[in-house]
């Protein structure tokens, strides 16, 4: 039988209304939080209106996986630390529009349009090195995304991972279903 501490339970708690007060309070309706509807709306149209809807099953299904991936990498930073948001679009720790629209409509766009390996793996290298560099130290200055032990650096490898595990699990899942 598992032991329940009490003690983390509570500070659990404490931490939960503490933190939704400080959203209610300091973070909803700022100016960062209404770039990030603004930019969520604009992601999700884009998506819309370039994504191949003949292959929409296939393309959904990898830029889902890019999306939970992401929302498991996000939870993990946030729950050691590494990096924090200072303005949430909601009032939990790892959700937001980089993990539920930024990344996947990034990420399903180049894998539609760039069918064999050598030319995928190139334009998401590319892709990597601009989320990693430019856009993160762009989300750092705006307060959007504050690395605290983390570095720009470590992103890189793991946004390409990212995009080649995606696309070989769902080849996987095409091959399978034929």
């Amino acid at each position: 039988m598992y032991l329940i501490n009490a003690n983390i339970i509570e500070a659990k708690i404490a931490l939960a209304q503490s933190s939704l007060q400080h959203w209610l309070t300091n973070e909803l309706f700022t100016l960062i939080w209404w770039i990030k509807i603004v930019v969520l709306v604009v992601l999700i149209w884009v998506w819309f209106k370039f994504v191949d809807k003949k292959r929409l099953h296939e393309i959904l299904t990898y830029g889902l996986l890019v999306s939970l991936i992401c929302l498991v990498f996000d939870s993990i930073g946030t729950s050691y630390v590494l990096w924090i948001y200072p303005i949430r679009l909601l009032p939990v720790e790892f959700s937001d529009i980089h993990d539920l629209a930024l990344f996947p409509v990034l990420y399903t766009l180049i894998y539609q349009r760039y069918a064999t390996w050598k030319p995928f793996i190139i334009a998401n290298t590319i892709l990597a090195a601009f989320l990693s560099f430019p856009g993160e130290i762009v989300a750092t200055w705006l307060h959007y995304y504050q690395p605290i032990t983390w570095e720009h650096i470590y992103s890189f490898p793991i946004y390409i991972c990212i995009a080649i595990f995606c696309k070989w699990v769902v080849l996987k899942i095409l091959a399978n279903a034929k």
